[in-house]
């Protein structure tokens, strides 16, 4: 009977296992969908801000600017980008 009891709690504590795995990969999912959601609500203000934005890293260099910004400062993307500017040079 021992055996038994001990088999049957270990079946137990397997199928909560899995029950508490499920749910964590269904919570990591969530938290992802999440993500994707707040990343899509900014760069949609990004794309239809009525002011210039820029983006740049901790250096200072542009990594991307809307269009408001480009209307503003008379800028292109391709000017203002400096990365922009590189892939232009390479396919000449």
């Amino acid at each position: 009977m021992a055996v038994s009891e001990s088999l049957s709690s270990v079946s137990d504590t397997i199928f909560n296992l899995n029950i508490i795995h499920r749910t964590d990969m269904q919570g990591n999912i969530s938290v992802r969908h999440q993500a994707e959601d707040k990343l899509q609500l900014y760069a949609s203000v990004f794309r239809h801000a009525r002011e210039g934005i820029m983006i740049s890293d901790i250096e200072g260099t542009i990594l991307d600017v809307n269009e408001s910004f480009t209307r503003i400062t008379g800028y292109s993307r391709e000017e203002a980008v400096p990365a922009s500017r590189l892939k232009a040079n390479s396919s000449l």
